[in-house]
């Protein structure tokens, strides 16, 4: 598709046609819209290993009281035939009444990840060419459940951690990934002009970043990478968590070790990663996960 750009959200991803972006998130949900409304709303969720797709489509359609279009229409035809060419696709009509396709996509080969089922409703107005929804279909595909790439920011969290929470307000999108009782949390505040005016990034980060006190952060200047950054980590005797401080935080989290860092994307955008976890981050691993989180600008 021309002018298409990628989209990676809780273990989907896809090709969006020119135009459509993200206007709704949530686990297991996206939904585009472009200048005239929504486009195409996407839900999802992972199958157990060996579940038969006909039999988890059938429980998806019953679950969200779909009711089956034994007549499909042009479209849905069409986006079953792309999305699932061996046959596992039901056709039925959507939350608004209008046609929808219940499908599983194929688990990401070789990494053990789990087959999806997917419900993709089309936004489509009358005498509208069907091949922009064709073209984002034949995209969809099931993707790292760490990777997340969005609007004009991208991240990469390590193996093992999975969307938990998310927050996207203008000037502010918040991104939590959780392993066990680790968690990364990525953040994307704009502009930074107007955000810092004037106030070093050291000193901003603080007061916005506190600490379980809720007393303001000390951050420090630093490099990542080119960018300046600001960052918070515990002093070396903390970062040193034995065996003895994980099991103790484990059952005190005031003991839990932070790690954060703060830097400017480019002249507008200030990125951030905070680590909340009982030493499996060291300092070097955890820049490594900071380095994964960039800015990307597209060209559209």
């Amino acid at each position: 598709m021309s002018g298409a750009h990628p989209i990676f959200w809780d273990g989907l991803g896809l090709e969006a046609p020119a135009g459509w972006e993200p206007a709704a998130l949530g686990k297991g949900y996206l939904r585009l819209d472009d200048a005239d409304g929504p486009r195409l709303t996407l839900r999802w969720q992972r199958v157990k290993p060996g579940s038969a797709p006909a039999g988890v489509l059938g429980r998806l359609k019953r679950k969200y009281r779909f009711a089956p279009d034994d007549a499909p229409g042009p479209m849905a035809a069409k986006l079953g035939e792309v999305l699932a060419p061996g046959g596992a696709v039901l056709a039925c009509l959507g939350p608004d009444g209008g046609e929808a396709v219940l499908c599983v996509l194929p688990g990401l080969q070789g990494a053990g990840g789990a087959d999806l089922a997917v419900l993709a409703v089309p936004h489509a107005h009358p005498a509208e060419s069907a091949e922009p929804w064709l073209g984002c279909a034949r995209t969809l595909r099931a993707s790292d459940p760490g990777l997340l790439r969005l609007y004009d920011v991208s991240a990469q969290a390590p193996p093992g951690f999975t969307l938990a929470e998310c927050s996207v307000q203008l000037g502010h999108f918040r991104f939590l990934f959780r392993a066990g009782r680790s968690s990364l949390e990525y953040h994307r505040f704009a502009p930074a002009q107007a955000i810092l005016r004037g106030t070093s990034l050291e000193a901003w980060a603080g007061k916005v970043f506190p600490d379980r006190r809720g007393k303001a952060r000390v951050f420090v200047p630093g490099r990542l990478q080119g960018p300046d950054f600001a960052a918070a980590l515990h002093p070396p005797a903390e970062v040193q968590a034995g065996a003895a401080r994980r099991l103790a935080a484990r059952w005190l989290p005031a003991l839990r070790l932070l790690r954060a860092a703060v830097w400017l994307g480019d002249e507008s955008r200030i990125l951030a990663v905070l680590a909340v976890h009982t030493g499996e981050l060291s300092p070097q691993f955890f820049k490594e996960v900071c380095a994964r989180y960039v800015v990307q600008t597209p060209p559209r």
